[in-house]
């Protein structure tokens, strides 16, 4: 018997999901786990909220409730709109599950290990009022580019590109300005990718020809080694004594939980796919 796995984009946990996230990605996953069942395949459809990332802690402050409480009303309510909808999950799962921060903290290591992460100090927003860090949209300012007032650091919601540097920056919970303090950030090295993924997209690579031209031309100046740290508390914590009290970016750890709730879902149900676990 054929098998198949589909999924979708992980929600994010901070806000309703509306008609067009329904129409575009999570009606028609639906639709071809359906067909795929109805026509002989073992067919699950899995998914999960996306539950980390500096805007929830934020909102998490704001509505002076934990990260985990505030999360676990948006993962039951993002399951109840997508039920009313008729919309029928093997299993939707949260990216704040113990399995995926088990299997993010994993492959950290294992990259770790086969010289993929290096550890660099950066300059970082630091806000002397709320003693602690500001990352991503802890910052707000001026966009350099369009000139928009109260934007965040990481992007300009007018014009939608992201500052290199925001002018006139101030903490987003105090509105004080900060100032710049050393911290050290683990880096995922990607350029010791380049070659490889250059060789898979002119291969068969079973991309659609717009897509793989698409991405062709976003890395065609090389790929750039990736920071996937951050000075927060609401993350999956980085499995290192030295980075105590620091959590993985969200980008790092999320797209991971397409294959830890995959993993969960097959053990639940005692189904063993070699792929998957050569894969992992």
């Amino acid at each position: 018997m054929k098998k198949a796995i589909i999924t979708s984009a992980l929600p994010y946990a901070n806000g309703e999901i509306h008609l067009g996230h329904v129409a575009s990605t999570y009606l028609p996953a639906d639709i071809t786990t359906r067909f795929l069942k109805l026509t002989g395949t073992e067919a699950y459809y899995i998914c999960a909220s996306d539950d980390y990332g500096t805007p929830i802690l934020i909102q998490a402050e704001k509505e002076k409730k934990t990260p985990e409480e505030y999360v676990k009303v948006w993962n039951k309510r993002d399951y109840d709109d997508f039920t009313a909808f008729g919309i029928g999950f093997d299993l939707f799962y949260r990216t704040s599950s113990p399995e995926n921060i088990a299997f993010v903290q994993e492959t950290f290591k294992k990259l770790m290990e086969n010289g993929h992460i290096y550890e660099q100090e950066i300059i970082q927003f630091y806000c002397k009022v709320d003693k602690k860090f500001l990352p991503d949209r802890y910052v707000i300012g001026r966009c350099p580019y369009c000139k928009a007032e109260e934007q965040y650091s990481d992007l300009c919601e007018k014009c939608g590109r992201v500052p290199q540097e925001i002018e006139e920056p101030k903490c987003s919970l105090c509105k004080n300005p900060p100032t710049k303090e050393k911290t050290k950030h683990y880096f995922f090295k990607l350029t010791n990718f380049v070659k490889e993924l250059n060789e898979w997209l002119a291969g068969d690579s079973h991309l659609q020809k717009d897509v793989k031209k698409y991405v062709q031309n976003w890395i065609k100046d090389g790929l750039v080694d990736w920071d996937i740290t951050r000075d927060i508390t609401w993350g999956v914590p980085i499995p290192l004594e030295e980075a105590k009290g620091q959590v993985f970016y969200g980008w790092f750890d999320n797209h991971l939980a397409y294959i830890s709730s995959a993993l969960k879902f097959l053990d639940n149900k005692g189904i063993r796919w070699q792929r998957i676990l050569e894969f992992c």
